[in-house]
């Protein structure tokens, strides 16, 4: 009977022990929904120009490397607050270059809900330049530019997409510099 008793008390702590570092996984992996990613990419190039009477050569390049931070984080049910901070300007093929990230590319916050659709204000790709990059920038690098000829303004913007209606989405964007704004 003893032996049996000293069974069960360590089959109850052995699984109360597990069943406790469950819950504190559980946790932790909660914890880590919560945080903010992390991410970024590495856009290196090597590039061949042989134009008749022009410039000819090989070459590595920086393609738009790029590191960010990005959460979103629900407020109400349905409604979800966001932000994207991507930093530019790595130089991946220049070990010797003295500065490192030079360039915002994007940094907005904003809000989007399952029932009015999306807002968000800050610096980002306009709606027209997303929806041009599309169609007429097929191709992720080239020495020279293929379409998309727009100058649109990335700053200052505040943009709103429609939720779907059936397939359908619409969306705009006002770019409003104010009194004190270089640009």
């Amino acid at each position: 009977m003893k032996k049996t008793l000293i069974a069960s008390a360590i089959a109850a702590a052995t699984f109360s022990g597990s069943a406790l570092a469950m819950e504190s996984a559980s946790e932790l992996a909660a914890r880590m929904d919560s945080m903010p990613s992390v991410y970024g990419n590495i856009q290196y190039v090597v590039y061949h120009s042989d134009v008749k009477g022009g410039e000819n050569g090989i070459e590595h390049a920086d393609n738009g490397s790029t590191i960010g931070v990005k959460h979103d984080h629900e407020i109400a049910p349905g409604i979800t607050g966001f932000f994207k901070l991507e930093l530019e300007g790595l130089a991946a093929d220049d070990k010797d270059r003295e500065s490192g990230l030079e360039d915002v590319d994007e940094a907005y916050i904003g809000v989007k809900g399952d029932s009015f659709g999306q807002l968000w204000v800050g610096s980002d790709d306009s709606t027209y330049e997303s929806a041009i990059d599309k169609i007429a920038n097929f191709y992720e690098f080239a020495a020279f530019n293929l379409g998309g000829s727009y100058e649109t303004g990335e700053g200052d913007l505040i943009q709103y997409k429609t939720p779907s209606f059936g397939g359908l989405t619409l969306g705009g964007a006002v770019q409003i510099n104010g009194d004190l704004d270089d640009a």
